[in-house]
């Protein structure tokens, strides 16, 4: 990791997205970024915690403290999640799409039409971000098809 940036909403994003852009192209790196987002208040809380009890065992490394604990909590709210289609799944965007929304027209046919989602171009293939769902009946028709719940997705790559 060469650095990590806080992103409060999408103009944020638009003001640090070149320079996460320089950084990306300056290392040859890719820039990630978690969908969900994480109470400001509960990572300050961890954040604390977790530097005092390094303190105390004596560890005063405390550079990488805060992804840290990013990681050590899970997302309260409204949870999104990752589908990663790999190009060689042979998968269309519009298939998986269609799959997703009769899954959600068993579950819950009230909500099949306002299935929130979002496309993201990786290295391999795409990323699709939509909102979580039972696990169960999409592992049995596409057991394939990782679901990510809590991972991050690619903001920059040199070719996107």
């Amino acid at each position: 990791m060469i650095r990590t940036y806080e992103i409060d909403d999408s103009s944020d994003l638009y003001f640090k997205k070149p320079e996460i852009v320089e950084c990306c192209r300056t290392n040859n790196a890719r820039a990630y970024f978690r969908v969900n987002s994480r109470s400001k208040r509960r990572l300050a809380a961890e954040m604390s915690k977790s530097i005092l009890d390094q303190i105390i065992a004596g560890d005063f490394h405390l550079r990488k403290t805060y992804e840290k604990c990013l990681g050590n909590f899970p997302v309260e709210d409204h949870k999104l999640w990752i589908l990663d289609i790999d190009d060689d799944l042979g998968y269309s965007d519009d298939g998986c799409l269609n799959l997703l929304n009769e899954i959600f027209r068993k579950l819950n046919p009230k909500r099949a039409d306002d299935l929130n989602h979002f496309w993201v171009p990786t290295v391999n293939g795409r990323h699709l971000v939509i909102e979580a769902f039972p696990l169960k009946f999409f592992h049995d028709l596409h057991p394939e098809v990782s679901v990510h719940q809590d991972n991050g997705t690619l903001l920059y790559y040199e070719n996107n």
